[in-house]
């Protein structure tokens, strides 16, 4: 499944929430998109492949989590995280 339904995850500590933000689409052509447009053109190489959706489901197999960090064009560092959804 290549759809998504885009969730804002907004941390706070020691709260934390989602807010639903009604964004729906292909998810593979938005992280492409946002990858593109936003991080550092050093990392896209690097950070494409962990967004390939037809590969996650595989690598996520033995995995509760994966993770990868990378620059975004601003110099700031951040964390892409998929995580399976139990239940």
């Amino acid at each position: 499944m290549n759809d998504y339904e885009a969730t804002a995850a907004i941390r706070s500590l020691p709260d934390a929430w989602e807010k639903r933000t009604g964004n729906r689409g292909c998810a593979s052509e938005k992280l492409y998109q946002l990858c593109d447009t936003m991080v550092a053109p050093k990392y896209r190489p690097l950070i494409r492949p962990f967004l390939d959706v037809s590969t996650l489901s595989a690598r996520l197999k033995t995995e509760e989590c994966i993770s990868t960090e990378y620059r975004m064009c601003d110099g700031s560092w951040h964390r892409m995280l998929f995580t399976v959804k139990k239940g």
